[in-house]
């Protein structure tokens, strides 16, 4: 559903936010004064916002609908690789230690309302979602991170639509990616202004902007085709490994294959050389992942725990005998504790 037919649905025309604040963080009388008669403190920040810009191109979800695919979205990921347990929701007036009081400086008031009624997985577990990539429970946040208003914003400064940049405090990362990370990682920015999504790959550029519904339906539908491979704990797989120097072909590339793939094949493949993969992922790996997976109930009756258990085994036994196994991945956004 784009994000006009969701404005029509649930405002019957109306394209502004009904919940909770009809306007991005600041009091005025209606969204089409915006830009008219501000408080001299917020004035930087509207700024930014495009005049010129259709009045409904802005603000097509409220936050109550953003919450829901937000919510949708993570509910998904709980039935496919992740631990339901760990998904944790908020009060029913947000997350306490992301009030105004405490962190209304950081962030507009409306994107900020978003993030508080957010539900988050718990930080203690790596919560992988795209390469080198996990979501960040804001909840678990230190304070002195949001002690400056630009922390993550050198980034979100990145984020551009139809040619203008988008004011990072209505901004805010959804999944980070590694700054350690050996080569390029993935980072996702949710505006709240437009209702979209950035997929940034850092160091190599952006995939667009996307409607976040649409970003996240077809996200699933690439974990449950296996164009993306995820489980807790491990590095997201999103390309083949080629060689020790380059990456091979997204995994939406690689064939699909009706025969058997048996763990002695997979373990034969030839050790890892300066001209041969260095890391788990061959497109036999591949194939055989998804084998492993189907074999336990993917994606619709999926035996996570079993199926987990198994490959933290396989891949023990595949280093001893190949040098080589799927990453286990544990590191935690910056800022959050564990």
């Amino acid at each position: 559903m784009s994000s006009q037919d969701a404005t029509q649905q649930s405002h019957d025309g109306d394209s502004q936010p009904t919940s909770r604040e009809t306007t991005p963080g600041v009091e005025v009388e209606s969204q089409t004064s915006i830009d008219e008669d501000e408080d001299a403190g917020n004035q930087d920040d509207l700024d930014e916002f495009d005049e010129e810009e259709e009045e409904d191109d802005r603000f097509p979800y409220s936050v109550d609908e953003i919450v829901a695919i937000f919510t949708e979205f993570y509910q998904s990921l709980a039935k496919l690789h992740h631990d339901p347990a760990r998904l944790k929701f908020p009060p029913p007036t947000g997350w306490p230690q992301l009030a105004p009081e405490h962190v209304g400086h950081w962030k507009d008031g409306f994107a900020l309302d978003i993030l508080r009624h957010l539900p988050y997985f718990e930080s203690g577990e790596y919560v992988s979602v795209d390469y080198e990539c996990c979501l960040i429970d804001y909840t678990t946040m230190k304070p002195d991170v949001f002690a400056k208003e630009d922390w993550r914003e050198p980034l979100m400064v990145e984020f551009w639509r139809d040619g203008s940049p988008v004011q990072p405090r209505m901004c805010f990362l959804v999944a980070d990616g590694r700054s350690d990370a050996d080569g390029p990682c993935r980072e996702w920015v949710f505006d709240a202004v437009h209702g979209e999504v950035q997929a940034l790959t850092l160091h190599w550029g952006d995939d667009g902007v996307q409607d976040v519904k649409e970003f996240f339906d077809e996200t699933v539908e690439r974990y449950k085709k296996m164009h993306i491979i995820s489980l807790a704990g491990r590095s997201t797989l999103l390309y083949t490994a080629k060689s020790a120097e380059e990456e091979g072909v997204e995994l939406w590339q690689v064939a699909e294959t009706t025969r058997r793939i048996s763990e002695e094949e997979v373990m034969a493949q030839k050790p890892p050389q300066w001209d041969r993969p260095t890391r788990f992922g061959t497109e036999l790996d591949i194939q055989f992942l998804r084998q492993v997976f189907r074999d336990h109930g993917w994606p619709d009756a999926f035996r996570r725990q079993e199926c987990k258990a198994y490959i933290d085994e396989l891949m023990e036994r595949m280093e001893k005998i190949r040098g080589l196994a799927w990453a286990v991945d544990d590191h935690l956004p910056p800022g959050c504790s564990s």
